[in-house]
């Protein structure tokens, strides 16, 4: 487990989500692939130190030196975290 003052912005992250398992610090959340009413979309979710009902993400390790740079919600970063998603899930 990560904590937050050690997490870096624009990382990509394994997690333990409620709604994801892969997962770019923002700097203040993780921000990550989901469904929402059937579409993807980003959805955001705290660490877990900020308590609940945010708080839900425990950061695991960061899968790469890469940076990904702000805002963290363009079309091509959506694809490149869904891809990284189903590979870490082991469906791809």
């Amino acid at each position: 487990m990560i904590s937050k003052e050690e997490l870096i912005e624009g990382a990509i992250y394994t997690v333990k989500a409620r709604n994801f398992n892969v997962a770019v610090w923002t700097g203040e959340a993780f921000k990550g692939p989901g469904i929402v009413y059937g579409q993807h979309e980003f959805v955001v979710e705290r660490h877990y130190l900020d308590g609940l009902p945010l708080g839900t993400v425990t950061p695991i390790e960061r899968i790469s030196n890469m940076k990904v740079q702000p805002p963290f919600d363009g079309s091509n970063f959506l694809a490149a975290m869904e891809t990284l998603n189903r590979i870490l899930d082991g469906s791809s």
